[in-house]
């Protein structure tokens, strides 16, 4: 009320305000207050939150610290720098402007699912800087020049087990080091140690709270020489659901001694967490984490300095939500507690203030869509601040200390008239909210004005002044904090004195006073400086300018295609003030327009069911349009229908020659593209401008319609109350003289008023005075108390004429009746005029971006298709067998990525190309090593009355490590070897001729022992190639005179022999453990028993290429097989048989990949 009093105070002396404005400013004032008053209620008032520290690069991470360090705040954070992590801190002196980034630890190593925790403390001018390792060891740093320079970390605590998250304390002049170890297993407890001498000498570790299954999170706190420490612990004595509580230990001797831990929650369905405490005379607080029936709130509780309970738990966050990390500050005795909800689905920031026994709670604080994971809040002695931890940045609130300056928008001029003036300015945005603007308006060119008079919605005020004179406006605004904008002033000059009336000059007219056309032009003059333009009009009634608008700024009018009639034109003059000044006029007469030209070439379209009025040009221009647009449809449908009758083309037809020359080009790109781009241009600007034109059209149509309804209810309104006072009265003239105002409305055709009996009282037209009407809607209106309208209204099909019927009643009698005959030609002469404005603003928009299209789409052909041209250039030289040539595109769309997959396949195919040829070479090199090799083994058999003896070999890739030999050694001897390489292709074969080397030279020395030469091949093989390469081998001599098959068997696999006596074949296996030549020197091979061979007996030897050749089935040939055709082909001589058995094989085989190589030697005796 003493707010109210002193602005009624001061309304007394500023004459600008009128009784009116009082009354709207404590009404205003009331409903502020109303509006206001929860936000009046506010703890506190916030700044918007701002960003300190934080890129995306370097991700912040971990918690917040701040200490103030002899008026210097020092923020800690860390950050990581890729697989490392540093302690940055930030120095200010004001908490608004803060310094370059200081980093006090770096190359702190980090791994995926670690994160070290650190702690701060300033003490006797030395910060004190502790953290954890990723080996678990707790680290030390120092400062004594106020975190500038940091001394080189040392080792705190080092222990067998993982030790994290240290914390500091200082009491009583001890430094205190609390910090979390593996203790035994997965078991977590807290230890401590000391320091007297300021961090230069530590105690041992001590541990607080023992026998507990995990303890965690000590917060220490010292109250009357006595420390105390709270923590969280589970018993030691597992139970079904171990919880957590909060325990109690206290020292009297600065911590050599602690109490038995104390229970200070007692709770078996929620947990108890994350304790801190505060003293209040002899009292201790205790404030927790507490999760009570599924949610976690922030509880408070009073205890003794004993630890016994002084009253029940108090919940401290207001909403059933999970709210979690309490953080207390006591500024000015006043206990504020903080903590994290994520009520509204994102974490956010709340406090609640200690009020009447119980707690009020406030919030949310941070940045809108931010979660906060952690804060920490600082006390100085302007307020409180509150540093938010956020995904990658911290952020900064602290209280509001100003206002944003008031945005005002400048006036047209400094000119202020009779109807005054209206100050607008843009809305402002406050962290505290508004409480509203402060103004004035007078004549001191400084003022602070103080007292809020207007509302903080309010955007615009109006300024009128009685006096002339210079006056200044003064503006500014004040938040719920209680700061001030910094006040704005605009300079005004009030004018008051209008200008004086034009002089008009006079008009040429012909004899009979008539203007000479229907588009007359009028001039004046005016004397006063200080015009700004004038208002002007031309109408049927003489009536004096009163609004203030600018029509023009010279001194001259020109109308077009004015009816004919009588008209009054009149202009008055505007001064730069908004001052209007007398009006001048004068009358004019105009003769009747000509009858308009009807058009016999109707328009393209309709777009309503109105015929409307066109120009020939407009009418030829949507010709055009229409025909350009079937044009490009033809031309669509004829290229369309082209492709599908030539999809064949590239094809070869039957019955013709396939054609590989290149097509000709028919039509570019450039000009299809442009062609497709216009048509499109065209479809899209007339569909839209004839859609919305008819929207437009049609809803003119239905305001219109309903306008004029209106106006023809409110004009049958006004005639039935005049015509009740002439029809009461008797008064004919004055009926006859409201027929006669209401024909003055071009729009009313005719006008009746018709006695109790239906009889014409006044009409419109004179002749039909005293007739009776007895038409539909006259009989209608004789049972209806309202108007009636005939036919009936529907805005959207509107008729040329309505009826309206009107019934005069007076004392609940019926008196007479009103007709009215209501036009809508006015209507539709609009609609015409609407819709040939649309079609001329839809051609001239389309000429406009037919232009604009041709040329963008000529400009975007133009760039489309030179990199295809680059790319069709490009194929055309690849083509000519140019493979190193490269196509050049730069673009980053499918003609790049195209031309890169050109340049790939052009790449590979050189690749493929110099591969041939190489591959080339190697098959042309293969060929002659696979003719040598085919040289090396005997080209013609042994055929003469003793034996018949030949072979087959064929190699399974070019060359192969197969080998078979025959020999005649003296009278009636025959040496026959088999040999099979292990493996296949060139190693296999220089083996194999390393083998057929060493053969010839012991064969040509005289030795024919089989058991000598096997042996003595191994021994100088195994002695010049590698344990891992060797070959079965099989060596025998045939004597005709004892007619024995005398052999050595080196690995080699069984025999085949074919019995003439018995027309059967017998199968002679290997012995176990026979090595193969080439394995390892020193072997002393020894001869197998010998083999009978009587006449017409055969011995076949060969490799497995032979027994184990597979089909396409990888079905095996097998010894079966090969046992049974022997006996039908045993008549044969050694080639005939070798090459029908080698036949058969590869008739088996069919299309199948031959694996190994196929050897066969066929011995039969005569």
């Amino acid at each position: 009320m003493k707010v109210l009093y002193k602005i009624l105070k001061e309304q007394k002396n500023v004459s600008m305000f009128k009784t009116t404005d009082l009354v709207k400013r404590i009404l205003l004032i009331f409903l502020f207050l109303i509006c206001f008053s929860s936000t009046l209620q506010a703890a506190f008032y916030w700044d918007f939150p701002k960003v300190i520290a934080g890129t995306s690069a370097n991700e912040v991470k971990s918690e917040i610290k701040a200490v103030d360090a002899d008026g210097k705040i020092l923020v800690f954070y860390l950050v990581e720098r890729g697989r490392n992590a540093s302690i940055d801190l930030l120095p200010t002196e004001d908490l608004v402007t803060f310094g370059d980034p200081i980093v006090a630890v770096k190359g702190i190593e980090l791994k995926k699912g670690f994160s070290p925790n650190f702690d701060v403390i300033y003490v006797n001018d030395t910060l004190y800087l502790v953290w954890n390792s990723i080996d678990g060891i707790i680290m030390v740093s120092a400062s004594s020049d106020i975190g500038l320079t940091w001394e080189e970390p040392e080792i705190l605590v080092e222990h067998d087990n993982f030790c994290f998250d240290p914390r500091l304390f200082y009491e009583n002049g001890t430094l205190y080091l609390f910090y979390h170890i593996e203790s035994e297993g997965t078991r977590i407890d807290f230890f401590y140690v000391e320091s007297k001498d300021l961090a230069k000498t530590w105690s041992v570790p001590s541990q607080i709270a023992r026998g507990f299954s995990g303890s965690f999170f000590p917060s220490l706190s010292m109250h009357r020489d006595k420390l105390y420490v709270v923590w969280q612990s589970r018993p030691l004595v597992e139970t079904q659901l171990p919880i957590f509580n909060v325990y109690m230990s206290t020292s009297e001797n600065s911590g050599l001694t602690w109490s038995q831990p104390i229970l200070m929650t007692d709770n078996e369905f929620g947990e108890s967490t994350l304790p801190i405490t505060t003293f209040e005379g002899g009292s201790l607080y205790l404030i927790f984490e507490g999760e009570r029936n599924g949610i976690t709130g922030i509880y408070y509780r009073e205890y003794d300095l004993a630890g016994n309970p002084l009253s029940e738990e108090i919940k401290v966050n207001g909403q059933i939500s999970n709210a979690r990390a309490p953080e207390r500050l006591i500024p000015e005795d006043e206990l504020i507690i903080f903590y994290l909800d994520s009520r509204d689905g994102i974490e956010r920031l709340y406090y609640s203030i200690r009020k009447d026994g119980g707690f009020e709670e406030f919030g949310p604080l941070g940045m809108k869509g931010k979660d906060i994971f952690g804060f920490f809040p600082h006390l100085e002695d302007e307020g409180v601040y509150l540093l938010l931890q956020q995904r990658d940045s911290i952020a900064l609130i602290g209280p509001d200390k100003s206002v944003p300056d008031v945005k005002v928008i400048a006036p047209k001029n400094n000119y202020i008239g009779t109807r005054g003036i209206v100050m607008k300015w843009q809305g402002l945005e406050d962290s505290s909210g508004l409480e509203g603007f402060i103004y004035s308006f007078n004549k001191e060119e400084s003022d602070e004005p103080e007292l809020i008079n207007l509302s903080p919605f309010s955007k615009s005020v109006n300024l009128t002044e009685g006096e002339e004179g210079s006056y200044f406006f003064h503006l500014r605004a004040r938040d719920l904090a209680g700061n001030y904008s910094k006040t704005i002033t605009i300079p005004f000059t009030v004018d008051l004195t209008p200008p004086p009336a034009p002089v008009i000059t006079p008009l040429e007219l012909d004899e009979e006073g008539y203007y000479a056309d229907n588009a007359p032009t009028f001039n004046w003059t005016a004397q006063a400086p200080d015009i700004a333009g004038f208002n002007y009009a031309l109408s049927i009634r003489q009536k004096p300018l009163e609004d203030p608008r600018l029509r023009t700024g010279k001194n001259r009018a020109a109308y077009k295609e004015v009816k004919g009639g009588d008209y009054y034109f009149r202009v008055a003059a505007v001064d730069r003030a908004g001052n209007i000044g007398e009006t001048a006029s004068v009358v004019i007469k105009l003769k009747p327009l000509p009858p308009p030209v009807r058009i016999k070439l109707a328009p393209p379209w309709i777009l309503s069911r109105e015929a409307f009025k066109i120009s020939p040009i407009l009418n030829i221009s949507l010709y055009l349009v229409l025909g350009g647009l079937l044009f490009v449809t033809f031309y669509i449908a004829t290229d369309v229908m082209f492709k599908l009758i030539s999809k064949g083309e590239g094809v070869q037809m039957a019955g013709k020659p396939e054609e590989t020359g290149i097509r000709k080009k028919r039509f570019g790109l450039r000009l299809k593209f442009s062609i497709m781009i216009v048509a499109l241009i065209l479809l899209v600007t007339v569909g839209i401008s004839s859609i919305l034109s008819y929207v437009s059209i049609g809803t003119q149509r239905r305001a219109l319609a309903n306008q004029m309804m209106d106006k023809a209810m409110l004009s049958a309104e006004n005639m039935t109350n005049v015509a009740r006072e002439g029809i009461l009265n008797n008064d004919e003239l004055l009926l006859l003289s409201l027929i006669a105002k209401t024909m003055e409305n071009e729009d009313i055709k005719y006008s009746i008023i018709l006695d109790v009996d239906n009889r014409v009282i006044a009409h419109s037209d004179i002749n039909e005075r005293g007739n009776v009407i007895s038409d539909d809607i006259t009989t209608m209106s004789l049972e209806s108390d309202e108007i009636i309208v005939s036919p009936d209204f529907v805005p959207d099909q509107l008729q040329k004429l309505y009826v309206l019927a009107s019934p005069v009643i007076f004392a609940e009698k019926r008196i007479g009746t009103v007709q009215l005959g209501y036009s809508s030609d006015s209507i539709f002469e609009t609609i015409n005029e609407a819709r040939r404005t649309n079609i001329f603003s839809a051609l001239y928009v389309s000429a406009v971006m037919i232009i604009v299209g041709i040329i963008g789409a000529f400009i975007m052909a133009t760039i489309t298709i030179k990199p295809i041209k680059i790319l069709a250039q490009g194929a055309k030289v690849i083509g000519e067998g140019k493979l190193d040539y490269k196509i050049h595109i730069k673009t980053r769309d499918e003609i790049g990525i195209l031309s890169d997959e050109f340049n790939r396949m052009t790449g590979r195919l050189l690749e493929y190309q110099q591969k041939m040829q190489e591959k080339a070479k190697l098959d042309e090199q293969m060929e002659i090593a696979q003719k040598i090799q085919q040289d090396l083994i005997p080209q013609a058999g042994i055929d003469n009355d003793d034996i018949s003896l030949d072979g087959f070999y064929k190699a399974a890739a070019g060359v192969g490590g197969d080998y078979y030999d025959f020999v005649q050694i003296g009278d009636g001897r025959y040496g026959v070897i088999m040999s099979d390489v292990a493996g296949k292709g060139v190693p296999a074969s220089l083996m194999m001729i390393m083998i057929r080397t060493v053969f010839k030279s012991l064969i040509q020395s005289g030795l024919t022992e089989p058991a000598k030469i096997v042996t003595l091949m191994n021994d100088t093989l195994a002695s010049d190639i590698s344990s891992d390469r060797f070959a079965t081998t099989l060596f025998g001599v045939f004597n005709k005179k004892n007619k024995l098959f005398r052999y050595t068997n080196a690995g080699y696999g069984p025999i085949l022999v074919y019995k003439n006596d018995k027309k059967k074949c017998f199968l002679v296996n290997p012995p176990q453990g026979s090595v193969p030549v080439g394995v390892m020197p020193g072997v002393d091979y020894e001869e197998e028993k010998p083999i009978t061979l009587l006449e017409g007996d055969s011995l076949f030897l060969f490799t497995d290429g032979i027994h184990e050749a597979r089909n396409e089935k990888e079905e095996e040939y097998g010894m079966k097989r090969l046992s049974d055709i022997i006996p039908g082909i045993a008549e044969r001589e050694s080639r005939e048989m070798a090459n029908f058995i080698v036949d058969d094989v590869l008739k088996f085989a069919g299309t199948a990949e031959q694996y190994d190589d196929m050897t066969l030697t066929v011995m039969k005796v005569k």
